[in-house]
């Protein structure tokens, strides 16, 4: 993956986690604690499969990705 675009997803996850944090600032313990933890992890799958899908099935089955400059 290229460096812009893995800085671009971690600062989603960051920003993700910053946004539930806020919005379960109110609830304590470790319910709040648990959901911020799911929620990054399922942005970590989403970069998983988004990194997936560019680099290893895409190109086998519609050629190269774009050169993009």
């Amino acid at each position: 993956m290229t460096l812009p675009l893995t800085e671009l997803l971690l600062g989603l996850d960051l920003a993700t986690m910053v946004v539930f944090g806020m919005l379960l600032r109110r609830k304590k313990g470790l319910r709040a604690a648990v959901i911020c933890l799911c929620a990054a992890l399922a942005v970590e799958l989403a970069v998983h499969i988004a990194n997936l899908l560019l680099e290893d099935i895409w190109p086998k089955c519609w050629g190269p990705l774009p050169e993009i400059q």
